[in-house]
């Protein structure tokens, strides 16, 4: 019974639920500890022990090359074999990649196991709207060394390519590692979080913001500062969803993990391959249903041409300047989402052009099944891995780690919810 208790991760299924249970069914009455340490059995039956799983990441990470040719992968272990760090970039992903825009967004989220640790994630928007995992990894700590070698091997699983920028938090770590190893390319502040964690908890006046903003963010310009500012309640975190979907599997030993992530990104793969073969328009169903909102909008709208390319767009008391050539709008919206805004939408209806010729290619259907043109196959039986000797005997042991792997959590008594997580968050394990 214990055990069919956490075969779903979601389960929060607590030691004092185990004693209560066991009072009321079997009339055994369990001490906490008694109760945790059935728990703690119950977990390595399921999941494996966590100080064993750290042995199993060089064979791994070969079925994971061997099964998707293309897959980068690698590892890194002290000189006592005690694990650092690790890497994974699928060859889905690779390749699916340069179908999107040049954006990366980086991101750690701290792992709650024995052993505790981060894991390390960088993503992009598909030409759906939606995340795109391009490689993630555990390391022992998040910090400038851990940044520095993820970012050495994204590099050299995903090179350069023109235009391309970062998106992260203000972590100084990840600041550092993009400067060092992508040196010519921008790096963003994530906009919302400034603004949803710091800025609006005190200002209200977007002048007021302005400087202290600039001093945070540094990489934006104040043209798109202030196109941010106006547009702040459509901006969404969406990277974080990952972070989200793998929130229930933090506390998996290393390789179940790395397993886990790795079935979502399958999941998410052939999710979105279906969602494009049952598109028949030429962009993408967000992508469409944004331009038919602007059309809507551009119906109220006058237009008068000053040039072939050139016309002024009268909305009510406010004018506009609509440059169809260079793809500007003076609102901004144009050449900020490479999507025509409202105001270019009356002047394409005007010059009777079509409307897809002037949107991005990284919002056309084909280039959205093309990015998940590569599927992503089930890992075959773990019984029938031909895995080399010399890969069975590397050696990776466990990091040292301040946690105490017999000690219970302390909020594993109050609730099921997991220290620092408040009581929004509950204990999936």
């Amino acid at each position: 019974m214990l055990i069919e208790k956490y075969v779903d991760l979601k389960t929060v299924y607590t030691p004092t639920d185990i004693q209560a249970d066991m009072l009321r069914i079997h009339g055994i009455s369990l001490t906490y500890m008694q109760a945790w340490r059935g728990k703690k059995k119950a977990f390595e039956t399921l999941r494996g022990d966590p100080a064993e799983s750290y042995g199993k990441i060089p064979t791994y990470l070969y079925i994971l090359e061997k099964t998707y040719p293309g897959t980068i992968v690698n590892y890194k272990k002290t000189d006592e074999n005690r694990f650092l760090y690790s890497f994974i970039a699928l060859d889905a992903s690779i390749r699916g990649w340069e179908y999107c825009r040049p954006i990366v967004v980086v991101d750690g989220t701290h792992l709650k196991s024995t052993y505790e640790g981060t894991m390390l994630i960088a993503s992009t928007l598909d030409p759906g709207g939606h995340i795109l995992p391009l490689a993630y990894g555990i390391v022992n700590s998040e910090n400038d060394d851990s940044w520095l070698w993820f970012f050495e091997n994204f590099k050299n699983a995903f090179g350069e390519r023109e235009d391309m920028c970062f998106v992260s938090d203000r972590n100084k770590s990840i600041w550092n590692a993009t400067a060092a190893i992508y040196p010519e390319f921008r790096h963003y502040a994530c906009i919302y979080h400034l603004w949803t964690n710091l800025l609006k908890k005190t200002y209200r006046d977007t002048e007021e913001v302005r400087p202290l903003f600039f001093s945070l963010a540094k990489a934006y310009t104040v043209q798109e500062f202030d196109e941010l500012m106006t547009r702040m309640d459509q901006i969404n975190p969406k990277y974080q969803s990952l972070n989200n979907a793998i929130l229930v599997g933090r506390r998996l030993p290393v390789v179940p993990l790395l397993e886990f992530v790795r079935k979502t990104i399958e999941a998410w793969n052939e999710k979105h391959n279906e969602e494009g073969r049952n598109t028949t328009t030429t962009l993408t169903s967000k992508y469409n249903e944004m331009l038919e909102d602007n059309r809507n909008l551009s119906h109220r709208m006058l237009v008068r041409a000053s040039t072939i390319h050139l016309h002024t767009i009268t909305d009510g008391a406010k004018r506009f300047t609509v440059c169809l050539n260079t793809r500007m709008c003076s609102c901004g919206r144009f050449q900020h989402d490479e999507i025509p805004c409202s105001h270019a939408l009356a002047a394409i209806r005007h010059r009777n052009k079509h409307r897809d010729d002037y949107c991005s290619a990284y919002y056309s259907n084909k280039n959205y099944q093309d990015t998940y043109a590569i599927p992503i196959e089930p890992l075959p039986c773990e019984s029938t891995w031909d895995v080399p000797s010399h890969v069975l005997e590397e050696v990776v042991l466990p990091p040292i780690t301040r946690k105490q792997p017999g000690r219970p959590p302390k909020n594993d008594r109050k609730k099921g919810f997991t220290e620092g997580e408040g009581k929004k968050r509950k204990l999936y394990s």
